[in-house]
């Protein structure tokens, strides 16, 4: 050991270890730490930095389970509708945008609000009205669709096309389409835009990462890699910044699969998963987007969804891959001895899901692969103990479990009363043995593990209003350890999310336990450490 020992005394460390759950000291040396449990700063190497914490809190580095950063960079860089809530404010946006953007090129806005769109009859006419002179292109704030004009639909071949069902291009009563368009058609629109440039991707790439260092993340799986779905593949940025020795955090990346091939893909994504490796990236999953959301009715469902009257539409979401096909890639994956990130929202997605897993067990024995299933929104309750059976993890959202941030009245229109009280039954699902997970889908949700921990421990992100369902709720301590031991688990961040010698010295100081009485959002991020070394200090740091 040398001079670059630093000794943590003075504050409360949670260190995540079973055996060992909380200490008062910690000895970190060369990116690791060495020690835990000593009561004075003796016996330690000359040179060694003794570092006061003054009260502070120390847990192991959130890793954040599900999140995109490329795209939430580019949000923080320039275009979006972020903080706007009204349709005159989008307008507004757009204006400005119009006026700063050459003529005849895309203007690409992301972060409206899907719900208001559709309570205001929004559609590409009144788009046009605002802007018909060049292609626009609105993307909704959960990312899997948007509003298009009437030029940027020309452009991408879909405004006289049949190509698409209603559920992926909805149309009006005129036959035509409105503008609006969902999963693979929106795809297709963002395709014919161009993409950012390298170095305004990388910036991005930077800004994104600071961003999530500042809300005491470490590490994260990136949940999709490659151009399967439309977005703008950050693979070559990665490469390139970790060359350079500017990727502070620890990357996990899934590939995407994609749905118009079958296994006849894995090579390539073996092949893609050897080429995302340096000092600070890996690449151990594969990305399986199986359904939608629920307010486009793409989230497949066991049971129709409903209008607004509480009628049944004739319609439970899309198959977006057959069971069969499907039962075959896991198969694949998993023999391979890839994990897979699935995506599914709706009941029948998480049924699929778990049957292709359970077909992959079957086929290969249990290989150590480490699959699965982000969202879970609806879980029917047959499938719940499937989780446990067969080994896979659920990757929760927790903010969306806050009823200040999703409208629960709307979500009980599309689905019913019975299906809605079963929805993200927390604690339910606890009950019944869940591995828990944690990511954010930032940008499509705030990427703050705190204002996580805060909606799924109380139903709410803030303030003091009425909260539900109140049993459905998780302990702050159980959530901490699907950030950090859990998360770390489904990324193959083997060395992280528990504090313990040997393990990575990647930690987060705040000023208060995020366990403890009140809020967890009420504590504040001091720093972030990744291999011993801060990547973020706010300026209020003892």
């Amino acid at each position: 050991m040398t001079s670059n020992s630093t000794l943590y005394i003075g504050g409360r460390i949670r260190t995540g270890d079973p055996l060992l759950p909380s200490a008062t000291t910690m000895l970190v040396s060369g990116g690791r730490v060495v020690a835990l449990g000593f009561t004075e700063p003796h016996d330690v190497p000359a040179g060694t930095v003794v570092r006061d914490l003054g009260g502070a809190t120390v847990l192991p580095g959130f890793i954040d389970a599900h999140v995109h950063p490329l795209m939430g960079g580019l949000q923080l860089l320039a275009t979006g509708f972020a903080g706007i809530q009204s349709v005159e404010g989008y307008w507004a946006e757009l204006r400005r945008l119009d006026a700063v953007t050459p003529p005849g090129e895309w203007i690409v806005a992301a972060g409206y609000s899907a719900v208001l769109v559709a309570r205001e009859r929004i559609t590409r006419r009144e788009l046009d009205a605002v802007i018909g002179d060049r292609p626009v292109l609105m993307v909704n704030s959960d990312l899997h669709g948007g509003l298009a004009n009437t030029v940027a639909l020309r452009a991408a071949g879909l405004l006289d096309s049949q190509e698409f069902s209603s559920e992926y291009v909805e149309r009006g009563d005129d036959g035509a389409p409105n503008g609006l368009v969902n999963e693979e058609a929106m795809a297709r629109v963002m395709s014919f835009s161009p993409p950012p440039s390298e170095a305004v991707a990388e910036k991005a790439l930077l800004e994104a990462q600071a961003h999530l260092h500042s809300l005491g993340v470490v590490g994260w799986q990136d949940a999709l890699l490659g151009d399967k779905h439309g977005g703008e593949d950050p693979t070559a940025r990665y490469l390139a910044l970790d060359a350079a020795g500017r990727i502070t955090a620890r990357v996990s990346g899934a590939i995407g699969w994609d749905r118009a091939r079958g296994v006849e893909q894995v090579p390539d994504i073996l092949e893609h998963a050897r080429a995302f490796t340096g000092a600070r990236l890996s690449a151990p999953a594969v990305k399986i987007l199986l359904d939608g959301v629920h307010e486009a009715g793409t989230a497949s469902m066991l049971a129709e969804y409903n209008d607004a009257a509480g009628r049944p539409l004739g319609n439970s979401g899309p198959t977006m891959i057959e069971p069969g096909l499907l039962d075959e890639a896991l198969v694949a994956l998993d023999a391979a001895g890839l994990d897979v990130h699935i995506h599914a929202l709706g009941d029948r997605a998480v049924r699929d899901a778990l049957d292709a897993v359970d077909a992959a067990r079957h086929a290969n024995g249990h290989r150590g692969t480490r699959h699965q299933v982000a969202h879970v929104t609806f879980i029917d309750p047959s499938d719940v103990p499937r989780f446990r059976e067969l080994d896979v993890t659920a990757n929760a959202q927790l903010i969306w479990v806050a009823d200040d941030f999703l409208d629960f009245a709307q979500y009980e229109i599309f689905v019913g009363p019975e299906r809605r009280a079963r929805q993200s039954a927390l604690a339910e699902w606890d009950a019944a043995g869940f591995r828990w997970s944690a990511g954010s889908d930032w940008p499509v949700s705030s990427a703050a593990p705190l204002d996580a921990i805060t909606a799924g421990s109380r139903r709410r992100i803030h303030g003091d209003g009425p909260t539900g369902p109140l049993w459905q709720r998780l302990p702050a301590t159980r959530i901490i350890d699907a950030y950090t031991s859990g998360s770390a688990f489904t990324s193959r961040l083997d060395d992280n999310g528990v504090l313990r010698a040997g393990s990575h010295a990647d930690f987060v100081l705040l000023d208060r336990d995020p366990a403890g009485p009140g809020p967890a959002n009420e504590s504040t991020v001091l720093e972030t450490v990744v291999a011993g070394e801060t990547v973020y200090a706010a300026d209020s740091m003892p």
